[in-house]
């Protein structure tokens, strides 16, 4: 009988021994693929960051170019009206001649 009640605590003993180091192996393994879940997880959220960042400069950048392209022809164009202006005052006798400003100047 006594050696029933030993063979039974020493089951026992060995159950709770067993499922103690189950629970902290476990507990570690679970612990460890948590983590590369949320390493995993924050690489995923770079990433596309990253995208999205490299997509709106992209776009930006084409933007910028297009901007300039357009600044360019506006400035041309701006310089055109310019010149025709000056001819057709200068034809309308609108505005004095270049040659009549400076024997205006030294007159005076």
């Amino acid at each position: 009988m006594v050696s029933s009640v030993i063979t039974a605590l020493v089951g026992v003993l060995c159950t709770v021994i067993s499922s103690v180091a189950t629970f902290f192996l476990t507990r570690r393994k679970y612990n460890s693929e948590v983590d590369s879940q949320v390493v995993k997880n924050v690489k995923d959220a770079f990433e596309a960051y990253k995208k999205v960042m490299e997509e709106t400069l992209n776009s930006q950048n084409e933007k910028i170019q297009r901007l300039q392209s357009e600044n360019t022809y506006l400035k041309k164009q701006f310089e055109l009206m310019q010149s025709q202006l000056v001819s057709i005052m200068l034809k309308e006798k609108l505005y004095p001649h270049p040659e009549e400003l400076s024997t205006n100047t030294s007159k005076e």
